[in-house]
């Protein structure tokens, strides 16, 4: 399992790796002034063209302090943080809402969830119910947490995976008050179909490590994202909530569900045949499209019982940070 880190000279070493992270992408360095709450500070901005994004960081008196922003910053004007990835100097503090967890090798980056902004309602349980990146579960000092992944150290992708997490955090935030919430009457649901091992070969036609996974899984917000913009571009309108990764809504009800995963390991396909069966029959909503976003390739086999349970499957590849959908145009039209 994937442990928080709470040694200070490993915190302050991987806060170094991020930075030297940020400077090896070449970023376009600004100096400009920074909003916080009670006032502005002059500091340098590190900005990402090709993604859109820039991060500051600055040493607090308990914490390294990283703030993220949308757009290129503006020289001599106040800019806005949309969020703050900051980290304890040493140990445990679930007041502070990053984190950098480990297994073996793999250094992830993670979040608590804690958001703050300008109006009432924006915080943690707002952006629990509607991030669509990943939670995953973490050794939290004394205790077992699920957290927010933001990215993966060792991904190529690494950027992307930051960049996603910051535009989610605005996404969040400027949520509509009023927006359309279906069928999440708050009621958690257990399905037992989530360990039911149905196919002993396997789904798939390799095996995955933990280093696969934590890696697919960073990949997890750019693919749900990538859908839901081109959905939208298309003229759907799109949601999710904390048990569905996304979906179109149509007559203010759902009307197509998806639920994506980043493997073809048994326990990933196990979780989304139950989770889409499970979260697409609530209140009546038998008689929307069920459709798994799936990578790679099933076996006929596993197609065939899939088809069978009345999904639907869209394939998409993943090359560097750019997501293919392949054939997406069938799931475009009405059935």
């Amino acid at each position: 399992m994937i442990t928080v880190v709470d040694n200070s000279r490993e915190v302050n070493s991987l806060q170094k790796r991020l930075t030297d992270i940020f400077k090896s992408n070449e970023p376009e360095y600004i100096n400009a002034l920074i909003g916080y709450q009670g006032g502005a500070a002059e500091t340098v901005f590190l900005y990402f063209a090709k993604y859109n994004f820039w991060t500051a960081y600055m040493r607090g008196d308990v914490k390294h302090w990283n703030g993220f922003g949308i757009g290129r910053p503006k020289e001599g004007r106040v800019n806005s943080i949309v969020c703050e990835i900051n980290f304890p100097y040493e140990g445990i503090n679930r007041r502070i809402a990053g984190a950098f967890g480990k297994e073996n090798d793999e250094i992830v980056l993670l979040h608590r969830g804690k958001i703050g902004g300008g109006r009432k309602g924006i915080g943690k349980s707002l952006f629990i119910d509607n991030y669509r990146g990943k939670f995953i579960p973490v050794s939290d000092g004394d205790v077992e947490n699920n957290l927010a992944l933001v990215g993966n150290f060792n991904s190529r992708n690494v950027i992307n995976q930051i960049e996603l997490f910051v535009k989610e955090v605005e996404r969040i935030k400027n949520l509509d008050e009023n927006s359309i919430e279906v069928s999440d009457d708050g009621d958690e649901i257990e399905s037992p179909v989530l360990n039911f091992e149905f196919i002993e070969e396997g789904f798939g036609k390799r095996k995955y490590s933990r280093k696969d996974e934590v890696e697919a899984e960073s990949n997890h917000g750019i693919i749900i994202n990538t859908l839901a913009e081109l959905l939208k571009n298309k003229g759907f309108e799109v949601g999710n909530d904390r048990k569905r990764d996304l979906f179109t809504i149509k007559n203010n009800s759902i009307d197509k569900i998806f639920e994506a995963k980043t493997d073809l390991s048994n326990s990933s396909i196990y979780s989304a045949v139950g989770q889409v069966l499970m979260y697409s029959i609530e209140k009546g909503l038998e008689e929307n499209r069920k459709i798994l976003v799936l990578p790679e390739k099933l076996k006929a086999s596993a197609e065939k019982i899939i088809s069978k349970l009345g999904l639907e499957i869209l394939y998409y590849s993943f090359e560097e940070d750019a997501v293919t959908f392949i054939a997406i145009d069938k799931f475009l039209q009405e059935k």
